[in-house]
């Protein structure tokens, strides 16, 4: 393999000063950043996208490195594929509620749509894709088979992140060449779905017939939502160098769900894989023919061995071996742990239901976790040491009533049909104008812009409901879903970061009154202060604090202020990452923290936020903040915060001297009452409510709680009338007493 990770880094780096903050002056349609020639700002009027590009040449090559988007009033259209042979960057202005520009194709004058968006067809070169949203609905609302991008010369890096594919019928990212490198990630992909063709919709393909194989691929923190075809095709002439799946969610497909039978190496964790294969394989297309080497079973981790010609290329220093394809399958290292895999009740009756009145040829194969060939590969661990599953979960993650309604359309999208009904579909050759999907786009008008936020993000239904963490902290599948509320709510803090512990003690000019210890860094002056230290101008300078909660406790979210300056020159920073521990010695990490205002560049304290989706216990938290490469990042505060249950509210500041549960108010009651309680000292709190028989019939509080006094407002509407009892447990003190509700 390459150097692959080393590479990354570096074209980070790069990328990062592709776009610098200058001054805007230019033409009406597209302006030229002053004192710059490495950056376009491009504007969605006048020219289409592709003749502005395509005519921004010199001596054949891209006058400029990088384009910038910045239209959010309408979409940028394509008439033609835009085509260039150097280093590419496009990269979009996101507005102020998160939205990036829009890139949608345009109607020629024979009423076909352009077939490709971008083709990258210099050897060597680097692309990078990053906040945009491209839809493949003409402005007629019509589709096609239509490439995003194409990637059609060798060597060729493409970086995606933050991309929105919407609605592609065909392949997202396709590539010809040889030795490509993709990485990919933020992304989302939804409503790939065509149909008649439920081998469309490819993610990441290598482009038929060539079958080239890539040579490393990463795709990390994404999203497939209703896709027909797979999510990758790696290739099939050789064997891949690297693969990386990581912390995906993959919802709903048709058929495959990744081709790579021929890894060498690669990494398959904390994805989460629901209702997939959806359109299983009937009996009489068995062996499918997608299975290239040894017939098996399909499944939704798929692995074969390597044929001669690959293994001969493998490591040469084995090719006159006699034992050549086992030396060869021996040294393939491929780790596939910590996901979890499910088929919602409503796919599953449906296969049921069709074998009860389909047989033999017709009946269906559904695709299990792992077939038996690749079950065989990684247990036999004489010929295959290096290939490790564990923490592999069928598991259901609970994802809301919108997302499981996606199989048979109960949720009534309109022109939509149910995936259930489309598989019956193509099962019985009666395809023709349906489509199923996830609340697909309608497009109308030439000022078109999607609407947005997306509808899986208003409603909230991939952010599942089962206490699902990935043993690396994060949420199973893509975290995005559980971090697009940056606003704490229901949260008390626990610290804000007075007392900091691994750390020296303050310089002697150092202003703050509460006597903060901060590691690392440069102590601001007296003209910036709070709580203050400094951390960057090198592009790995981090500052690392952590806060000590005293005690082992419940914690749920995660809060830092940094100011914003750009007169001094006090930037926000790269990254902030969260990690806990209960001893001290060995920490956790947990998540990243998100800018809450990533689109305010006035002077200002930006707050950054992480929230977990459930509690977790912690008695030290650290943050570690990246600064930016050649800019100073002003840290203003740190805070914890736990979950404050709603309903409750804190009658008095004083602390109680016992804990304390009191008789309900009123009593009898129609059909709310109060219930107070009181607690010493910081406390894990339960209070529940339970009928005659001893049956709960309601919890009202499970979370961790300062000292304090409280009252609950019970809301008893939907009981029946009669006696109940309340209960309260928390520490070594547990009470209980009656209350009768009368309708």
């Amino acid at each position: 393999m390459k150097t692959l990770f080393t590479t990354a880094m570096v074209i980070a780096i790069v990328v990062f000063f592709i776009v610098p903050s200058k001054t805007f002056a230019g033409t009406p349609s597209h302006k030229k950043l002053a004192g710059a020639n490495d950056t376009l700002v491009v504007y969605a009027s006048g020219l289409s996208l592709d003749q502005l590009i395509n005519s921004d040449t010199a001596a054949g090559m891209q006058a400029h490195a990088a384009y910038k988007l910045v239209s959010l009033d309408t979409s940028y259209l394509y008439l033609a594929p835009i085509t260039v042979v150097s280093n590419f960057t496009v990269i979009g202005v996101l507005g102020p509620n998160g939205r990036p520009p829009c890139i949608q194709p345009g109607v020629l004058s024979d009423n076909s749509i352009p077939a490709v968006l971008f083709t990258l067809n210099g050897q060597g070169t680097i692309g990078v894709f990053k906040n945009l949203y491209i839809t493949d609905l003409a402005t007629n609302n019509s589709f096609t088979g239509t490439k995003d991008i194409l990637i059609s010369a060798d060597q060729i890096k493409l970086y995606v992140d933050n991309v929105i594919f919407d609605e592609n019928h065909y392949e997202v990212i396709a590539f010809s060449g040889l030795s490509e490198d993709f990485f990919i990630t933020n992304c989302k992909f939804r409503n790939g779905v065509d149909p008649t063709n439920w081998f469309g919709s490819s993610l990441l393909a290598c482009d038929y017939p060539t079958n080239n194989p890539a040579d490393s691929i990463v795709m990390d923190y994404n999203t497939f939502l209703c896709i027909n075809s797979r999510a990758v095709t790696t290739g099939n002439q050789g064997p891949v160098n690297y693969f990386e799946f990581c912390h995906n969610s993959y919802i709903y497909n048709v058929t495959e769900d990744l081709r790579m039978f021929t890894v060498s190496k690669g990494k398959f964790d904390n994805n989460i894989f629901y209702s997939l294969y959806a359109g299983a394989q009937p009996v009489s297309e068995y062996p499918a023919w997608f299975e290239p080497f040894s017939p098996e079973t399909n499944s939704l981790i798929d692995f074969d061995t390597l044929t001669l010609s690959m293994d001969s290329t493998y490591d040469p220093a084995d090719v006159s071996s006699s034992n050549l394809r086992m030396l060869a399958e021996a040294k393939r290292n491929i780790e596939v742990k910590n996901n979890v895999y499910f088929w919602g009740q409503k796919l599953t009756s449906f296969w049921t239901a069709w074998d009860d009145t389909a047989h033999g040829a017709d009946s269906l194969i559904t695709a299990p976790w792992m077939n038996h060939r690749t079950t065989n590969m990684f247990t036999d661990k004489t010929h295959w040491p290096n290939l490790v599953q564990s923490g592999n979960q069928n598991t259901d993650p609970e994802f809301g009533n919108d997302i499981i309604d996606v199989a048979d359309n109960s949720g009534n999208t309109a022109g939509v049909v149910g995936l259930t009904k489309y598989v019956t579909e193509i099962r019985t050759g009666t395809a023709s104008t349906d489509v199923w999907g996830y609340n697909p786009n309608v497009v109308s008008g030439n000022n078109w812009i999607p609407a947005w936020p997306l509808p899986e993000q208003i409603t909230g239904g991939l952010k599942y409901s089962a206490p699902l963490l990935a043993p690396d902290g994060n949420p199973y599948g893509d975290p995005y879903w559980f971090t697009l509320s940056t606003t704490p709510k229901n949260l008390s803090v626990i610290s804000t970061g007075d007392t900091y512990t691994f750390s020296p003690s303050p310089s002697s000019n150092y202003p703050d009154s509460k006597k903060t210890k901060l590691t690392d860094g440069i102590f601001a002056s007296t003209a910036y202060y709070a709580d203050p230290a400094w951390v960057g101008f090198t592009s790995t300078d981090t500052l690392n604090v952590v806060i000590d909660l005293k005690s082992v406790m419940p914690v749920q979210q995660f809060m830092g202020e940094y100011l914003l300056d750009p007169q001094p020159a006090i930037n926000l920073p790269t990254q902030v990452s969260v990690s806990i521990s209960t001893d001290g010695t060995i920490f956790t990490n947990v998540g990243i923290l998100s800018d809450n205002s990533t689109n305010d560049s006035t002077s200002s304290i930006h707050k950054y936020y992480y929230t977990l989706p459930n509690t977790i216990n912690a008695r030290y938290v650290k943050f570690s903040t990246l600064a930016q490469a050649g800019a100073w990042v002003f840290v203003d505060e740190y805070e914890v915060l736990a979950p404050v249950t709603t309903g409750i509210k804190k009658q008095t500041s004083s602390v109680p001297t016992n804990f304390n549960l009191s008789q309900n108010y009123p009593n009898p009651f129609n059909p709310s009452t109060n219930i107070n309680f009181s607690l010493e000292k910081p406390s894990n709190v339960t209070l529940s409510v339970y009928n005659v028989l001893g049956q709960k019939v309601a919890t009202l509080v499970n979370s961790f709680m300062q000292a304090g006094s409280y009252t609950y407002q019970f809301d008893a509407s939907k009981l029946a009338s009669g006696i109940y009892i309340y209960r309260i447990e928390t520490g070594n003190f547990v009470s209980a007493k009656k209350m009768i509700l009368l309708k």
